[in-house]
């Protein structure tokens, strides 16, 4: 293989942070929003265009972009980039299913593992399932903090009211104090 495969074809270096978009193309992370094309956006829908194969895909949002790219990372490149001790071709065991017998090994920079080829795909989509249970986590921990967050700003309410109807009433027998001081002179 040459190296114009493991080219970003938006910035021309080797990948960074690979990335694929819906028509299986692949991008450097941060190169992805330089495939938005704003005159093609409704007030509904970002629009990206590939730059390889012109086919357009439709998302909610930024963030609806970015979790799908998050899911659709392309981890065996990234540990590629031309290192050639990324993939051994000397006889080894895979780390996954211990296969003494194996002749081509690919490092996940994940889990630092050497794993078959074999091993790959079910190792990637392990990969992507812990992603989104991490995901789901995140949510679930935001969730919860937002609901303490309301439960201390409702206490905190609470206090003021009970703050205020206390100073009405030390306003209240201060003024009493005051009166009963006057009318016994």
């Amino acid at each position: 293989m040459t190296t114009e495969v493991y080219k970003c074809s938006i910035c021309l270096k080797l990948f960074d942070d690979p990335r694929w978009i819906p028509c299986k193309h692949i991008y450097c992370f941060k190169c992805i929003p330089r495939l938005h094309r704003r005159d093609l956006d409704t007030k509904d829908q970002i629009v990206l265009e590939c730059r390889i194969c012109a086919m357009r895909h439709s998302f909610r949002d930024w963030s609806t972009v970015k979790y799908y790219a998050t899911l659709h990372c392309v981890p065996y490149l990234t540990a590629l980039q031309f290192d050639t001790t990324s993939t051994l071709s000397i006889k080894s065991s895979c780390s996954v299913c211990f296969n003494a017998n194996v002749r081509y090994l690919e490092y996940c920079i994940h889990c630092h593992k050497m794993i078959c080829r074999e091993c790959l795909i079910d190792h990637r989509m392990e990969l992507k399932k812990n992603i989104l249970h991490s995901i789901d986590q995140c949510r679930l921990f935001r969730r919860k903090n937002q609901q303490n967050a309301q439960q201390v700003m409702n206490k905190i309410e609470n206090l003021k009211i009970h703050i205020d109807f206390c100073a009405c009433e030390l306003i209240d027998q201060v003024c009493y104090i005051m009166i009963s001081i006057l009318l016994s002179r």
